[in-house]
C-alpha cells in the first residue's frame, strides 16, 4: 500500500514539476497598447498620483466598450497614459485593484501644460526614432540619441575655454575601394 502512494506522490510531483518547466519557458504576453496614447514610461517618468472626485466607472478600451469596474472614493490613483479624452490608471476598485481607463471629468485637473508638452516630445520621439533607424542625426539630439544613431565614436576629443568644456565625437567611415 505504501509503495502504491509513494509512486501516486511521485506522478504528482512529476506533473507540477513539467507544469512548473512549461509555465517559465513560455513568453510573457506583451503589453498591449492603445494607438494614440501616450505612455509616461516612454519617457522615463514615474506614474502621476492624483485623486479622484467621486466613484467613478472605469473600462479596459478606450471605445467604453469593456466595463473593468468603478473606482472606489476616495483614493489617489497612478495615471500612466494620457489620451485627449481619457487617461490609463492603476487604481482599487470595488472589485478589486484595476488598470483601466477613465475619463478627466472623474479627477482632479492634471498639471497645466502636460498633456500639451507631452504631446510634443511624443512627436519629436517619433522623428528621432525615425533618425536613429535609418543612422541618422540631426541639431537638437542628445548626446544619448546620437550614440544610438551611430554608435560608439572612433575618436573623442574633450576641450575647455571660457565657455566652458566641450566633447567632440569623431565618426570615420571607410569606403572598402576594390584593387585589382
Amino acid at each position: 500500500m505504501c509503495q502504491i502512494d509513494a509512486m501516486r506522490n511521485f506522478r504528482r510531483h512529476a506533473m507540477l514539476l513539467s507544469l512548473l518547466a512549461w509555465d517559465t519557458d513560455s513568453q510573457a504576453a506583451p503589453i498591449i497598447r492603445q494607438p494614440g496614447a501616450i505612455y509616461l514610461s516612454d519617457f522615463g517618468l514615474d506614474p502621476l498620483k492624483i485623486k479622484i472626485l467621486r466613484p467613478a466607472p472605469c473600462y479596459f478600451d478606450l471605445a467604453r466598450t469593456r466595463y473593468a469596474g468603478t473606482l472606489r472614493f476616495p483614493q489617489i490613483i497612478q495615471v500612466e497614459a494620457l489620451t485627449d479624452e481619457m487617461c490609463r490608471i492603476r487604481g482599487n476598485a470595488q472589485q478589486g485593484g484595476v488598470a483601466a481607463w477613465v475619463s478627466y471629468d472623474e479627477l482632479e485637473p492634471l498639471p497645466e501644460g502636460l498633456l500639451a508638452n507631452l504631446k510634443k516630445s511624443e512627436e519629436r520621439r517619433h522623428i528621432v526614432d525615425g533618425l536613429i533607424a535609418n543612422n541618422e542625426v540631426a541639431i537638437g539630439m542628445t548626446v544619448e540619441e546620437v550614440g544610438r544613431s551611430l554608435g560608439k565614436p572612433q575618436k573623442t576629443t574633450r576641450r575647455a575655454d571660457t565657455q566652458g568644456s566641450r566633447e567632440i565625437w569623431e565618426f570615420i567611415e571607410y569606403e572598402l575601394v576594390p584593387q585589382t
